[in-house]
């Protein structure tokens, strides 16, 4: 997908989660364009908006534990004192 596709799938996805904020699935589809854009911090929020509208919602519970422990992995170590 390319780069002005991604971009335009956003503004529509925004469009959907302000029009339909009780919506996981607007909230999660948020979520994978906001990866496929390597924004990982939004597409990590609108995951946890989806599970907090709808807490068995597997698909966004899966993608927080991949993000979360993806960004674990790449963050910086903390320096020892």
């Amino acid at each position: 997908i390319s780069k002005e596709k991604i971009t335009e799938a956003i503004e529509a996805l925004l469009l959907a989660c302000e029009l339909h904020p009780y919506s996981p699935d607007a909230f999660y589809y948020l979520g994978e364009a906001y990866e496929k854009n390597n924004q990982i911090e939004l597409a990590l929020k609108n995951y946890k908006k989806a599970s907090e509208v709808d807490s068995n919602y597997l698909l966004a519970i899966q993608k927080i534990q991949s993000l979360e422990k993806k960004n674990r992995w790449w963050s910086p170590k903390m320096k020892s004192d």
